[in-house]
């Protein structure tokens, strides 16, 4: 699987060539697409998250059937959403009576603009587990930005873009990260993190046991991607805020409220024991 590892360190390349700046989060979308899951992007208008799932979409030699592209799902009907769920979660749609399989593998990134934005309603909770990952892109900072405005990355560069990954390599690759090995200390850590976000006293609702099994999954993603068939702590703490924090609800909103989110998980990450393997 060398080859294929290679092979997505250089889409990590080209994408990043695209969006200035934003290398962790494209490395987070690349974990959530090998851990088989969908991601969800939250931003405001022109931050880029468009040309980001546009361009990944690009670097896969897959069709349209295999790659979904959904722009602002929160301007979207409920009947629209709720077709969305049905692809996401049972990998068939329906229409018109009739149910069919989507073909395998199956991707989907859909963008959202944040809470409060006008026209736009808020997804239910049961669709925002359904994304394995959601990500903020935010503002590029000022290296990044001076080389936008110098004529350097965006949809331009994106133009250049060409298929690099197939639908059966990443299927391979998906099968590799399933088998990826997870001790249950570590198991236990997840665990643990997960059911301390159910006993914080800041916290309105905790994550779900979805949430445990989708940390499973992109930390086996991670562990692979790191040319390691077994999982570390690490690699835990390395998704676990974009796992997290669409699956927990505090008081606030808006940006005020993913402020508190990230506050508290970070509490949890540092009081959680870690198991003793994670000292190496």
């Amino acid at each position: 699987m060398s080859e294929a590892r290679t092979a997505l360190q250089q889409v990590m390349k080209d994408v990043n060539r695209v969006i200035l700046g934003k290398e962790a989060q494209v490395k987070q979308v690349i974990l959530a697409l090998l851990a088989g899951g969908h991601v969800l992007l939250t931003d405001l208008p022109g931050t880029g998250k468009t040309t980001l799932a546009e361009t990944i979409a690009g670097e896969l030699e897959m069709d349209y059937n295999r790659v979904q592209f959904t722009d602002e799902i929160n301007r979207t009907s409920p009947k629209t959403q709720s077709a969305l769920l049905e692809v996401m979660e049972e990998g068939t749609v329906s229409v018109e009576g009739v149910t069919r399989k989507v073909p395998s593998p199956f991707f989907v990134i859909a963008t959202q603009n944040p809470e409060g934005s006008a026209g736009t309603q808020l997804l239910p909770e049961s669709q925002m587990e359904r994304f394995m990952i959601c990500l903020s892109l935010g503002y590029p900072d000022f290296d990044s930005e001076l080389s936008m405005v110098m004529g350097k990355g965006g949809r331009d560069a994106a133009r250049n873009i060409k298929p690099r990954f197939s639908g059966k390599e990443l299927l391979a690759v998906q099968k590799q990260v399933s088998e990826v090995f997870i001790c249950e200390e570590v198991s236990a850590y997840i665990v643990n993190l997960v059911r301390a976000t159910r006993i914080h006293q800041r916290l309105l609702q905790g994550a779900s046991p979805r949430a445990g099994i989708a940390l499973c999954q992109m930390a086996k993603a991670a562990a692979w991607l790191d040319e390691r068939d077994f999982v570390m702590p690490k690699d835990v703490r390395e998704v676990f805020f974009c796992v997290m924090g669409h699956r927990i609800r505090c008081g606030g909103s808006g940006k005020a409220a993913q402020t508190e989110k990230e506050e508290i998980l970070s509490e949890i990450l540092t009081r959680t024991k870690k198991p003793a393997m994670g000292k190496k």
